[in-house]
């Protein structure tokens, strides 16, 4: 019998250095509620669905972390094992680095895999699908 996966909510607010976590749910509709009680400062917040314990499981699966740097016209920068930042879950944005080159961490089978999930984020980033529409209203985005 397949493990249930647990969703926590997170409720994140800003952008780029001023992103940061505001609370942490375990219902979305909690998360809402302190959203609308105005539990969060920041004009826009965003509710963020995190699996709990996905890396384990998956890292249990042999697959492994990766960080991506990719060019906006998808040229593959850099591919780093050694990630150590938190994982870019599936419907985020990818980030953007100074150069507005995309990045991200990447959990995947191998690093072919890796590259074809953040080409897959980039495109749909450039393409306005979806979560990963930009924001006009955040200060920080350049």
């Amino acid at each position: 019998m397949a493990k249930k996966q647990t969703i926590i909510y997170v409720v994140t607010q800003g952008h780029y250095s001023a992103y940061s976590i505001q609370a942490l749910f375990s219902t979305k509709a909690l998360a809402e509620k302190y959203i609308e009680a105005g539990g969060s400062s920041w004009e826009d917040p965003e509710i963020e669905e995190w699996p709990l314990d996905e890396a384990v499981d998956l890292l249990e699966k042999g697959y492994q972390r990766f960080f991506i740097r990719m060019a906006p016209n998808g040229r593959v920068l850099e591919v780093n094992t050694e990630s150590f930042g938190p994982p870019t879950p599936p419907g985020k944005k990818p980030g953007r680095d100074v150069a507005r080159n995309f990045i991200g961490h990447i959990t995947a089978q191998d690093a072919r895999n890796a590259i074809k999930i953040m080409n897959e984020r980039r495109s749909a980033y450039l393409n306005g699908i979806g979560m990963y529409e930009e924001k006009s209203k955040c200060a920080a985005a350049p």
